[in-house]
C-alpha cells in the first residue's frame, strides 16, 4: 500500500515539473498569461476570465455555451438553434435555418410561418406540429383546424367561413358569428335585416336600377311584384277605388282587399254607391217621397189597394187583412197606417228590411247588405252569408281563405307561385316570413348547425334555438364537437388524452400536458406551463421553467439536479465544483480529486 502511494505521488510530481516549463500553467485553462503562469490574460473557447483571489483564472462557461462573458451570460451557443443568457431557450421551429437573434430569439421565417419569433402559422395555414403545411378552409384568413376559422376573408361568415355575407352589407363585410352586416349598415339601395333585399323602388343585382313609378318592388323595369299603397296593375299604373277599405286592393285585379268597402260603397271594387247614396264619395243622400220609398206608389180606393211600382201594377190587397207579400228584391214595410213594399239594398235578392239581406243577388257576396265579397280563395266563390267563412280552393288557407297556403305566395296570381325551397311561408321570391326547421336567412338559404338544439335556429342570424346545443356539440353556434368527441353527430369518443380528433386513431389536439400521434406521451415537467408541440414534444413558446434547458426542457442547467432541477450542487469557495490550486513561489501543483483518491486508497 505504501508502495502504491509513493508511485502516485511520484507521477504527480513528474507532471507538475513538466507543466512548470510551459508559458502558461495549463491547469488554469489559460490561453495566454500575464506575469506568472497561473495569472490568465485570455481564455480559450468555452471559458471565461474570472478573478480568483489575487489572480485571474479561466472558468468553464455554462454547458450550452461555446463563448460567454461570465457564468450567467453566454455570447455564443454551443449548439445551433439556441438563444438566451444561458442558451436555455430554443429558436422557434419556424426560424429560417433554425437560427435566431441571440438575445431576443427573433428571426427570419421559413415558408408558412409568421411572427417576430416565427412561432405561429402564416395566414391561411394551420397545424404548427406539421410545419403549418395544412390549408385553412377556403374562405378563412386564419384558422386553428380544418373546421374552425379564427378570422374570415371579407364577404364570408360562419365557424368555417362557409356562408356568404349579403352583397348588400356595408363594405361587403359581416359578423363572423351570425352574418350581421358590418356596423349593422347596408350598402346604398339595400334593405332588410341582413341587407338582402333592395330598397323600395329599386331592383337589379346591386339594387341600382329604379322600378316603374308607383312600384315598391320589381324584378324588371316593366314588371312590378308589389305596388305602392293605393295602386294596382301589372306596372302599378291604376289607382285602387276610393271606396276600398284603407284604399287597398289586389294588384292583379283591383278588387278591394279584405273584401270590405268604406261606408256608402258596394261592389267588388267598391266603385258603386249604395242604394240612396250618390256623389264622388257616395256620401250624398237621395230625396225619398212621403212614405219612404223612392220608386213606389200606392193607388186605390175604399178597402182595396193596388201596388204600382214604376207604373207597373204588381198586386192588390184589401186593407185590414195584411196578407200581402212582396216580389223578390222587395220587403214589406209599414208606411204610416199602411204597409208598402220597399226595395232591398241593390245587392240583395231577398231581404227582411233595408239593412238586412237574407240572400244576395250576385254570387260571391255576403253580409247584412251583401256589401262584402267572398274571398277569391273560396271554393266556387261561395261563402257563408253572415260570416264569409268558406271551404278553400287549392293553394289557399284561413277561415276566409284569404291568404296563401304554406309554401305559396302572390295572392294576385291565385297563390300558384312557390316560395323559396326552404321557406314555410313567404311574401315574395326573396322574402320568407318563416323558415322550415334547420334553415335561416331572408330566403332561408343557410343551414342551421346540425348541433343546434332540436335542429332549429333563429331565422335572423342562425343563433341556435334557446341558445342551446344538442348533446355532445359545442361552440358559438354548436358547430364543433365537445372536447373528446368526434363524428358527424359528435357521438364517438376520441382516444385518451385527446381533446379534438377526426377519428378514433387520429388526434388533432392533445389535452394539456400531452403529445404524440395519439397523445400518449407526457410533456416534460420542465416545459413552461407544461405545454409542448403535439408532434415533437418540443416545449411551446421555446421556453423552459427555471432550472431546465433543452428543446424539451428535460435537462437540468449547470449546477442543478433532481427531478425538478431545483437542487443545487455544492461549490467550493472560488465557485468551482472540482478544482483547487495549491503551491508556493514559482512552482505550483494542480490537485484535482487526488486528495480524496489518496484517502480512499490509504
Amino acid at each position: 500500500m505504501v508502495f502504491l502511494y509513493l508511485f502516485v505521488l511520484g507521477m504527480l510530481f513528474g507532471l507538475t515539473e513538466a507543466q512548470a516549463s510551459d508559458e502558461c500553467d495549463k491547469s488554469h485553462n489559460c490561453l495566454t498569461c500575464a506575469g506568472v503562469p497561473y495569472n490568465c490574460a485570455s481564455c480559450p473557447k468555452g471559458y471565461y476570465l474570472a478573478r480568483g483571489g489575487a489572480y485571474y483564472t479561466c472558468r468553464s462557461c455554462p454547458i450550452a455555451c461555446s463563448e460567454c462573458e461570465h457564468y450567467m451570460i453566454c455570447t455564443k451557443c454551443y449548439l445551433e438553434g439556441r438563444y438566451g443568457q444561458n442558451c436555455q431557450d430554443v429558436c422557434s421551429k419556424g426560424c429560417l435555418d433554425s437560427t435566431c437573434e441571440h438575445s431576443s430569439g427573433t428571426c427570419l421565417c421559413r415558408d408558412n410561418y409568421e411572427g417576430g419569433h416565427c412561432d405561429y402559422c402564416a395566414k391561411g395555414k394551420y397545424d404548427i406540429d406539421s410545419d403549418c403545411v395544412k390549408d385553412c378552409p377556403q374562405n378563412c384568413k386564419t384558422c386553428t383546424s380544418y373546421d374552425k376559422c379564427t378570422e374570415c376573408k371579407d364577404g364570408f361568415f360562419g365557424d368555417a367561413c362557409e356562408f356568404n355575407c349579403s352583397r348588400g352589407c356595408y363594405l361587403g363585410r359581416c359578423s363572423q358569428m351570425n352574418g350581421t352586416c358590418y356596423q349593422e349598415k347596408c350598402n346604398p339601395n339595400f334593405d332588410g335585416i341582413n341587407c338582402t333585399t333592395c330598397f323600395p323602388g329599386f331592383y337589379g343585382t346591386y339594387c341600382q336600377l329604379p322600378c316603374p313609378e308607383s312600384c315598391v318592388a320589381c324584378s324588371g323595369n316593366t314588371s312590378c311584384d308589389h305596388c305602392q299603397h293605393g295602386h294596382w296593375g301589372s306596372a302599378c299604373q291604376h289607382k285602387c277605388s276610393i271606396g276600398c277599405y284603407k284604399s287597398m286592393c289586389l294588384k292583379k285585379t283591383g278588387v278591394c282587399m279584405y273584401s270590405k268597402c268604406r261606408t256608402g260603397f258596394i261592389g267588388e271594387k267598391c266603385d258603386i254607391c249604395d242604394l240612396g247614396k250618390h256623389g264622388t264619395y257616395c256620401n250624398m243622400t237621395e230625396t225619398l217621397n212621403g212614405n219612404g220609398s223612392s220608386a213606389m206608389k200606392l193607388t186605390g180606393h175604399s178597402s182595396k189597394y193596388t201596388v204600382v211600382i214604376m207604373g207597373i201594377t204588381l198586386f192588390s190587397f184589401t186593407f185590414g187583412l195584411i196578407e200581402a207579400s212582396c216580389p223578390k228584391r222587395y220587403y214589406l214595410a209599414r208606411g204610416g197606417a199602411y204597409y208598402t213594399c220597399r226595395a232591398c239594398p241593390i245587392a240583395c235578392s231577398e231581404c227582411k228590411h233595408y239593412m238586412f239581406c237574407t240572400k244576395c243577388y250576385l254570387e260571391g257576396r255576403y253580409g247584412q247588405s251583401c256589401q262584402d265579397v267572398c274571398s277569391k280563395g273560396c271554393l266556387n266563390s261561395t261563402c257563408e252569408h253572415s260570416s264569409g267563412t268558406c271551404l278553400c280552393r287549392d293553394n289557399y288557407e284561413g277561415g276566409h281563405c284569404d291568404y296563401c297556403a304554406k309554401g305559396k305566395y302572390d295572392i294576385d296570381s291565385d297563390c300558384v307561385k312557390d316560395c323559396p325551397q326552404n321557406c314555410k311561408t313567404c311574401t315574395s321570391y326573396d322574402k320568407c316570413t318563416e323558415c322550415k326547421d334547420g334553415f335561416f336567412g331572408d330566403v332561408c338559404e343557410f343551414n342551421c348547425s346540425r348541433g343546434c338544439y332540436l335542429g332549429r335556429c333563429s331565422q335572423m342570424d342562425g343563433t341556435c334555438y334557446q341558445k342551446k346545443c344538442n348533446p355532445n356539440f359545442d361552440g358559438i353556434n354548436c358547430t364543433t364537437c365537445s372536447p373528446g368527441l368526434h363524428g358527424s353527430y359528435c357521438q364517438l369518443p376520441c382516444p385518451n388524452n385527446c381533446v379534438a380528433c377526426s377519428g378514433n386513431t387520429s388526434c388533432d389536439y392533445c389535452q394539456h400536458g400531452y403529445w404524440g400521434t395519439d397523445c400518449q406521451l407526457n410533456c416534460s415537467i420542465g416545459c413552461y406551463k407544461s405545454s409542448c408541440l403535439k408532434k415533437t414534444g418540443v416545449c411551446m413558446y421555446s421556453k423552459c421553467k427555471t432550472g431546465f434547458i433543452g428543446e424539451k426542457c428535460d435537462i437540468c442547467v449547470l449546477g442543478k439536479h433532481g427531478n425538478y432541477c431545483n437542487m443545487t450542487e455544492t461549490l467550493n469557495g472560488n465557485g468551482s465544483s472540482a478544482m483547487k490550486l495549491t503551491g508556493h513561489s514559482s512552482k505550483y501543483t494542480v490537485v484535482i480529486m487526488v486528495i480524496t483518491l489518496f484517502r480512499l486508497i490509504v
